[in-house]
């Protein structure tokens, strides 16, 4: 019963294709086509739409219903992949597009400006190369494209993309920009050199099978973390405008240009930039004086190594009794395009642009660590360092924004107890390091009068 069955529905399919073929003579040669894809298009009367072919047969017959029921064909005498035939209209009658061929389509494209909202190109069962831009489409399934090694998508709106059994995919590249992506499946052991998805709505890109990958083109997406640790031949990168937080660059040791900018990151893990030598670029991310890359010795304009403006660096937002020192130690030394560390410069700033008096209006307790002693709202500070003569005027390193209130002052020490102890302390009893500024100061149980 089951063998019967099984024959019935091989006769089921054969009459189908019988029903759906197509004999079309060229120079007295007839070809059998059937359907092999279908479109949905918008019928204006205006948008051309131009369809491309190309076969690996010796000679080949392509032929298109735009939705009148009338054919228009075009032969092609050319076994290569390169020698393309094209066909063009509107789309007729109801929009309902019928393309015939042979199963050995070995290029399809359809580009210029046009009106297609869907596309069937399942039966392209033998297509070595896609390339589709400017439509409508929202999603393609290209599952039994085993043999496709290079996928042009771009400028359409597809929301998800399944790639894993398209395993031929090569150096050809994958191009699928200006899309709606949210979900993009790549082959597992993948051949890729080129990832180009840029202006999607991508949030995580999985990579762990590109080990092969040269050129990524990333940006523009909602990525918010990257992991490039299993593509050591990357060459460029590029995944500026995201939101991603950290990015991992361990064993990326042969990247030229790096575009990181327009991010969150607040830390590259494992980022080597000795091969640096065309552009590293990390301006508006969340990084600071120890989380800027190394200057990339090698590159051949120092122009071309861009790190400023930065996110302000974050501090505490109120500046209580109970945590009166602002420590800022971690960015006290920096070396960027110094051979060597230099030391940071700190001030601090009002909500009106004046500064704070040293002294007066805080004390440096020690390199770094910095005591307020008067009331003010909306300071920041503003750190410079000669390792990174970008950060200047509107570029300027600085704080988040604190405020300091009255009686921040509660870690004060007994005069008493410290009448031989060789430290230093203001009238307050705060200890500081050393003195800098005016003002009267306790040592050793004895009071100085510094001018």
């Amino acid at each position: 019963m089951k063998n019967i069955l099984l024959l019935f529905m091989a006769l089921f399919v054969l009459t189908a294709n019988a029903q759906e073929s197509k004999t079309i003579t060229v120079e007295g040669v007839d070809y059998n086509v059937i359907p092999m894809v279908t479109a949905k298009a918008l019928v204006d009367g205006s948008s051309n739409l131009k369809f491309s072919f190309a076969t690996n047969r010796e000679s080949d017959v392509y032929a298109i219903d735009f939705g009148n029921g009338e054919l228009q064909t075009v032969s092609v005498k050319n076994k290569n992949i390169s020698a393309k035939v094209y066909i063009s209209n509107v789309a007729l009658g109801e929009g309902n597009i019928t393309i015939y061929a042979n199963e050995d389509v070995a290029y399809f494209g359809l580009t210029e400006n046009n009106t297609v909202r869907d596309l069937d190109l399942s039966k392209l069962t033998n297509v070595e190369v896609i390339n589709v831009a400017k439509t409508a489409v929202s999603s393609v399934d290209v599952s039994k494209a085993t043999k496709l090694t290079s996928f042009t998508f771009k400028n359409s709106k597809l929301t998800s993309l399944d790639l894993r059994n398209n395993t031929a995919l090569t150096d050809n590249g994958l191009y699928v920009n200006d899309n709606e992506l949210k979900s993009l499946i790549l082959p597992a052991n993948n051949s890729l050199t080129t990832i180009s998805c840029q202006n999607n709505n991508l949030e995580e890109l999985d990579l762990t099978s590109s080990t092969k990958l040269q050129y990524l083109t990333a940006r523009e997406n909602k990525l918010k973390y990257l992991d490039l640790s299993h593509c050591p031949e990357l060459i460029t990168i590029t995944v500026n405008d995201n939101i991603l937080d950290s990015i991992n660059m361990t064993n990326v040791d042969k990247a030229t240009t790096v575009i990181l900018k327009n991010n969150n990151i607040s830390k590259i893990i494992g980022m080597k930039t000795d091969g640096i030598t065309t552009k590293l670029n990390v301006e508006n991310n969340k990084l600071s004086f120890t989380s800027i890359p190394d200057y990339p010795v090698n590159i051949t304009k120092a122009k071309n190594f861009t790190y400023a403006p930065q996110a302000p660096y974050e501090v505490v937002s109120k500046i209580t009794s109970s945590e009166y020192v602002l420590d800022l130690t971690s960015q006290l030394y920096a070396k960027g395009i110094l051979e060597s560390d230099a030391t940071t410069s700190f001030s601090f700033v009002k909500e009106d642009g004046s500064a704070l008096v040293k002294g007066t209006d805080y004390f440096v307790i020690a390199p770094g660590k910095f005591n307020f002693l008067s009331a003010n709202a909306n300071i920041h500070g503003v750190l410079e360092n000669e390792a990174y003569p970008l950060f200047t005027s509107d570029n300027a390193f600085v704080t988040t924004s604190f405020n300091v209130t009255e009686g921040v002052v509660t870690n004060i020490v007994d005069m008493c107890d410290s009448a031989a102890d060789g430290k230093i302390y203001t009238l307050q009893g705060i200890q500081i390091d050393e003195i800098s500024a005016p003002g009267i100061y306790i040592k050793n149980g004895k009071k100085y009068i510094v001018k």
